[in-house]
């Protein structure tokens, strides 16, 4: 296969850009994201049999994009899989690239500062995580390309490894820690009234009801912020590889660790009452670091909501949740 080719799925729907052995990347694709990993029994038939459904076009693809990449890398690419990310703020395609000496994952943006911010949250979780957690490392960009290590799955992570130990683990570790110290005033994002409009304007009025009193300070913290079952695999030396940095920064202790337990539960549409989720941890502002964040939360999912062309059910459902325990706390 001399040029890139377009592979449409048996509806016909334009979905990857592929070259030479794109095949041997399919199995990795249920890797991608949430919504994938929350069915995976569906999705591994499904990738038995995409194989099969996938045809490509005619004609070569995106001959500006292909020159772009084959000049990234020093030694000449063997096969590669691009997936399209259509819905996303930053990113025009994702997928996998196999050299004459390796296998890399790489992210194509749409500006140049968006890359050069990816690149700072990957840097900051391997300062922060390297431990418990191994990142994929950037080995190179270019233009608006970002190459990453590409770390092999061995498995998906189960009750043997832990995380939620580790994760709380880690939270000590940070509390302990000199640090930074807020107001919740200070805490929550500066344009959340812009976010809260419209359907969702008496949340907004509630939390901003809620701020005012509230007068404890609470240590700044490190997180991953989308720390999550879907987003962590183990390799082949059983280690922990933790992906998607986007919303790496600083918050409130325990905040990876809420999302870990409550992402998850939100996405299958458990409505279980807050109060009744077991909390391993003993905190003396545990309600009050909750609260901010399901504010956090909030303001990420209704600004993504908004941003999709077409609405997401699944999200829309999660925003309901998470209202509702929001709700409950204050």
């Amino acid at each position: 296969m001399a040029d890139p080719v377009d592979l449409y799925d048996a509806k016909g729907r334009k979905n990857f850009l592929a070259f030479g052995d794109y095949r041997v990347f399919l199995p990795y694709l249920s890797w991608t994201g949430p919504k994938q990993a929350s069915v995976p029994k569906f999705l591994d038939s499904l990738l038995l049999r995409l194989q099969f459904y996938l045809r490509p076009n005619a004609r070569p693809a995106n001959a500006e994009l292909w020159k772009k990449i084959k000049s990234g890398f020093s030694s000449p690419v063997q096969s590669m899989l691009l997936y399209r990310t259509e819905d996303a703020r930053d990113t025009d395609h994702a997928g996998f690239i196999k050299t004459d000496y390796k296998n890399y994952f790489i992210r194509i943006f749409k500006r140049h500062e968006d890359l050069i911010y990816q690149s700072h949250q990957i840097r900051f979780v391997q300062e922060y995580f390297a431990g418990p957690f191994v990142t994929t490392a950037v080995v190179n960009f270019f233009k608006t390309i970002l190459v990453q290590e590409f770390i092999r799955q061995k498995r998906r992570i189960d009750a043997t490894d832990y995380v939620e130990k580790k994760i709380i683990h880690l939270s000590e570790q940070f509390l302990s820690r000199p640090g930074t110290k807020k107001f919740p005033r200070d805490i929550i994002p500066l344009d959340l009234p812009s976010v809260f409009t419209g359907d969702f304007d008496s949340l907004g009025k509630s939390i901003r009801a809620w701020v005012v009193r509230q007068t404890c300070m609470l240590h700044m913290v490190p997180i991953h912020g989308d720390m999550t079952p879907w987003n962590m695999f183990v390799d082949a030396e059983e280690k922990l590889i933790l992906t998607c940095y986007e919303r790496a920064g600083w918050h409130v202790p325990y905040y990876d660790y809420f999302h870990y337990l409550l992402q998850p539960k939100a996405r299958n549409g458990r409505a279980t009452p807050i109060d009744k989720i077991k909390f391993d941890v003993t905190y003396d502002y545990l309600l009050q670091a909750k609260a901010l964040y399901l504010i956090d939360q909030l303001y990420h999912d209704i600004a993504d909501y908004r941003f999709t062309s077409e609405k997401d059910a699944g999200l829309r459902k999660v925003i309901e949740i998470k209202t509702r325990w929001l709700r409950e706390l204050i």
